[in-house]
């Protein structure tokens, strides 16, 4: 019982902790309480479709942005959002891929005040609000330094293409690295770019001339007005075609690309301190189809992905496999108890004979039990808190990259839950009723005069 009892605790202990640590290291650095993307088929998280960082199809960008800044800005429910971009997206050094990002185009400034503990940096920082540049960790730039020989600093420029989207390359300044610590979990694959530079990267533009209210640059000419120059300038054709132009720049040659300032594909929010998440959920989901946004708002666990809901199954897995242990272990405790029982039909049938009652011998069966449950569940107690407080003070660390990204970090320390401890030993004490109730009963079928002859 001691021992089911320690191996109960621990075991919740490791889980519960994983699961809050997994909850709040997403809430506060990835996905924010909530999060909201355009409605889709396929699963949605803040790294992208699929289900999780590098997967699914094209995201498509929320429609009508500016109608959902101002509900959001206007909400009394919502007390810091950011919106943002991914894309997996080749670093390149010498026209050579080097390296591998998931790309986050953000606004620094919403970025650090929904995301103040996200980021921690080792040497320079985000780029200033209107600029461009990207931010990579410490461990991304020493896979770049080793796979090119070219030691990567900040100040550098290197070259930024998305994979799958487009055929773009784009140049950035490194602004920032962040510190190794920032590696583990899913940091070790994100970089972060200006919003900018991840639209021209995934073609979210729109035309310089329609941007500036210009008209187009593309001029229809006949062959008379084209080969007409004007004798004056013998460059300047009859048409008020710049020849020179033409032949530097070609037939209708295109402005260059404006990136589309409405193009956010997601956006987080944190909420206010004491507002219920769910009702939050349905009140804002209802604003947002009352306004006519076709969005979802889904919570943190949709957002986080397969690492969120792995860890909360391992949990869920963890419950069933309790309950197979204490189905077991109600088998094996009765078996014990009918064989002390048993071996004690004489003294019950002495006891029945001599004027017991049923009620009396099956109360004495069952205190018995309850007292032994309640001294091995104390020992089992005094053994899970003292080895928990252990390792809570150590900490336990994860050597396997998949626990690292499993769990966002790289050790855990398991906390010792007074209420979840006090609850086990009430489900031990039960357990022990139940097996020793039905070995009671079965030595109190037998008659008096029957138990006493049985040698």
């Amino acid at each position: 019982m001691a021992v089911g009892l320690f191996l109960l605790i621990f075991g919740n202990a490791f889980l519960d902790s994983a699961a809050q640590g997994v909850r709040a290291s997403y809430i506060e650095k990835y996905t924010g309480d909530l999060f909201v993307a355009s409605v889709t088929r396929l699963p949605i998280t803040v790294f992208g479709s699929g289900g999780g960082p590098g997967g699914g199809a094209k995201i498509v960008p929320i429609g009508n942005f500016p109608t959902l800044q101002k509900l959001l800005d206007s909400s009394e429910l919502v007390d810091h959002w950011n919106g943002h971009s991914v894309s997996i997206a080749q670093i390149l050094v010498h026209e050579q891929a080097k390296g591998m990002a998931q790309l986050l185009g953000i606004d620094p400034v919403q970025y650090t005040k929904t995301f103040p503990k996200t980021v921690v940096f080792e040497e320079g920082g985000f780029w200033k609000s209107g600029e461009h540049g990207f931010v990579i960790n410490r461990g991304m730039v020493n896979t770049i330094r080793e796979k090119s020989g070219v030691d990567i600093k900040v100040g550098d420029t290197l070259s930024l293409s998305v994979m799958g989207e487009s055929s773009k390359i784009r140049d950035a300044v490194l602004t920032g690295i962040s510190v190794a610590g920032n590696s583990q979990g899913p940091l070790s694959f994100i970089g972060w770019c200006d919003i900018d530079t991840l639209r021209l990267l995934k073609g979210q533009t729109v035309e310089a001339a329609a941007a500036q209210g210009e008209p187009s640059s593309v001029t229809l000419l006949d062959e008379d007005s084209l080969f007409s120059l004007d004798k004056a300038s013998g460059v300047q054709a009859s048409s008020g075609i710049d020849l020179n132009s033409v032949l530097t720049r070609g037939l209708g040659a295109r402005k260059p690309e404006v990136a589309d300032p409405g193009a956010w594909e997601f956006v987080t929010l944190r909420l206010k301190a004491g507002v219920p998440v769910e009702q939050a959920q349905r009140t804002l989901g209802a604003e947002f189809r009352k306004a006519g946004l076709e969005v979802q708002v889904q919570d943190w666990v949709a957002g986080a992905g397969n690492q969120a809901q792995t860890v909360l199954a391992l949990k869920s897995a963890f419950n069933i496999v309790i309950l197979i242990i204490a189905l077991v272990a109600l088998f094996i405790v009765m078996n014990a108890l009918m064989i002390s029982v048993s071996e004690r039909t004489t003294e019950i049938g002495t006891m029945r004979a001599l004027g017991g009652r049923r009620r009396l011998v099956r109360n004495m069966i069952l205190l018995e039990v309850f007292f032994l449950s309640l001294g091995a569940g104390a020992l089992g107690l005094a053994v899970s808190f003292l080895g928990l407080g252990v390792l809570w003070l150590t900490g336990v660390p994860l050597g396997s990259f998949f626990l690292q990204m499993l769990f966002a970090s790289d050790h855990i320390k398991p906390l010792f839950s007074l209420s979840s401890a006090l609850a086990s030993w009430v489900q031990l004490i039960v357990v022990g009723l139940l097996a020793g109730w039905y070995p009671a009963h079965v030595a109190l079928k037998l008659s008096p005069l029957k138990a006493i002859q049985i040698d």
